[in-house]
């Protein structure tokens, strides 16, 4: 009994549905793809925690601050003591690091400003 073999023109034919399926929207999502965030850096000064409590006004950072979805909020604390913004504590002489990936609100106690803080991420 003879075999049959696929002919090469189903062969190829399936060949190029895969790369259509394949190639095609990863190039469309790379071509539309959002560009890289901007990275955000909030630096903490030693010292900062003792001037707030002698009534001295920091100005760090801007109490309202406005991102866009893929910025990376960057805080660096040099001071002796933690701090707070909004609800992203930073430990003494620690960062962190945050990246949004969605929109967000991000409100509250801020230990830098008295007013409190407000990041929105859209």
């Amino acid at each position: 009994m003879e075999e049959r073999r696929p002919s090469l023109r189903v062969g190829l034919g399936f060949l190029a549905t895969a790369v259509v399926l394949v190639v095609v929207p990863v190039g469309l999502a790379r071509a539309i793809d959002e560009p890289e965030g901007f990275t955000y850096l909030i630096e903490i000064p030693k010292g900062t925690a003792s001037a707030l409590a002698a009534g001295t006004e920091v100005e760090i950072f801007p109490a309202d601050l406005d991102l866009r979805l893929r910025d990376i909020l960057l805080i660096v604390n040099k001071d002796d003591v933690p701090h707070t913004i909004g609800q992203i504590a930073v430990g003494a002489g620690e960062q962190v690091e945050r990246t949004f990936g969605q929109a967000v609100s991000i409100s509250g106690f801020c230990s830098l400003h008295t007013g409190g803080v407000e990041i929105s991420v859209g």
